[in-house]
């Protein structure tokens, strides 16, 4: 029992930084600050997943579960597997990694936009 509760936070924490990869922008459209989270977090994300290396998180996840249903742990990556049980798709890997080096380029480009985008003077500055 004690296994799989630890499974189930890991698995949860898992997720709730993959949905905060892929809906950051809508949070950080409004949180300034959350911009520059959400930045570190893309690359670190793109980085695991372009280098090839096994996600760290995947790995501790699957040895937590080892310990309590041996036949649960899964080869592939986390979204991969989740995202393939969830749906009906035949999700890749390496449809993961293009989607997520698409993603990263393209918030890092909307940030950097916005970030060094001049503020247009307010009317009351201007008098």
């Amino acid at each position: 029992m004690f296994w799989k509760a630890l499974t189930d936070v890991v698995v949860f924490l898992h997720g709730f930084w993959v949905v905060a990869v892929v809906v950051g922008p809508v949070w950080a459209w409004k949180n300034k600050r959350f911009r520059a989270v959400h930045l570190g977090m893309l690359w670190w994300t793109f980085f695991v997943l372009a280098s090839g290396i096994y996600c760290p998180v995947s790995h501790l996840e699957n040895s937590f579960r080892m310990h309590y249903d041996p036949s649960g742990s899964y080869p592939g990556g986390f979204v991969v597997h989740y995202v393939n049980r969830m749906t009906s798709w035949d999700l890749t890997q390496p449809q993961v990694v293009s989607a997520m080096i698409f993603w990263t380029f393209l918030w890092t480009a909307v940030y950097v936009f916005l970030w060094t985008k001049k503020a247009k003077p307010s009317p009351e500055s201007r008098k």
